[in-house]
């Protein structure tokens, strides 16, 4: 097995506390890692002495610092364009990682079209499953993207075919050739999945892998610093933005033909804040840019 240069990249904004907790495990995965691993934190214009931390208790991890906070879309321009490794492993300072869960990830990217490989994500104490194995799906002209479709619980321990993912190893070439995160999606949410869609229409594949373990203190960063509405309202938003952007004609028109069906259903459930979210996306229709690429048969598996 080839063991490629890696840099994991952990995404930070006032997690002082969360890097104590779990930075030290990250850096235990790359020092198990048999080729060269790099270890690198963005933050995004902390305030509460991260980097001022890292710098005295981590030698050996490297910091980059972005110009303003601009969550997830920072990794764009501000590290991963200048980052010599071939394969990114981007993860949130809110995720300790198993030992040993770099190798069972690294082996996808002997596949030339690999650009992503998606760890199992459990919550902190290790008794919930949160992700990996994603879908994307159109219900009654809602998009749904996440972890949670019928008949998921059969499959998380096979190794396969998943939609997206955010926290995970990727082909750098390509993530740069895509163009990256989206910032139409800020401040996230989506971004994810849009990013890997579009690696899926342009040819390239992901995939889950099991037995490579990661886990999550789910959303920290976001609930310490948005308030609640504030992030459902922008996850429903960016869910239809997602639709309007890449999905098929086939896949758009019915999600069209149902949009008033599902604003009915929402309105009868109280689900105002999907409703809110909808008013909010079609503000941002012409930031719009939509994707090319076909629905391949891999990904038909997947929506």
């Amino acid at each position: 097995m080839i063991y490629p240069a890696i840099n994991i990249i952990i995404l930070n904004f006032n997690g002082n506390e969360l890097l104590k907790e779990c930075l030290p495990f990250v850096i235990t995965s790359a020092e198990i890692y048999k080729g060269r691993c790099t270890v690198t934190v963005l933050d995004n214009c902390s305030s509460d002495g991260s980097v001022e931390y890292l710098n005295k208790n981590f030698n050996s991890v490297k910091t980059a610092s972005a110009p303003k906070n601009e969550v997830l879309i920072s990794y764009n321009d501000h590290i991963i364009n200048h980052t010599k490794e071939d394969i990114i492993v981007l993860l949130n300072n809110d995720i300790k990682t198993a030992p040993d869960f770099l190798e069972p990830l690294i082996k996808y990217f002997e596949k030339p079209d690999t650009f992503f490989a998606a760890p199992r994500q459990m919550s902190f104490d290790g008794r919930d499953y949160q992700g990996g194995l994603h879908r994307i799906k159109n219900k009654l002209g809602f998009p749904y993207i996440g972890p949670f479709f019928p008949g998921y619980e059969k499959l998380l321990s096979t190794p396969g075919y998943t939609a997206y993912t955010g926290n995970g190893a990727f082909r750098k070439d390509i993530f740069i050739k895509l163009g990256g995160f989206d910032r139409m999606y800020l401040p996230g949410y989506v971004e994810d999945a849009d990013l890997c869609y579009r690696a899926w229409k342009s040819g390239y594949k992901g995939y889950y892998e099991p037995s490579s373990v990661i886990y999550h203190k789910e959303s920290v960063t976001f609930k310490n610093n948005y308030p609640a509405k504030k992030l459902f309202v922008t996850g429903y938003r960016n869910a239809f933005l997602f639709a309007w952007k890449n999905f098929s004609t086939a896949l758009l028109l019915k999600h069209i033909f149902l949009l008033p069906l599902t604003v009915i259903v929402f309105a009868l459930t109280g689900r105002f804040w999907h409703i809110e979210g909808l008013i909010k996306a079609l503000f941002k229709i012409p930031e719009i840019n939509r994707s090319k690429g076909s629905v391949n048969k891999d990904l038909l598996k997947l929506i």
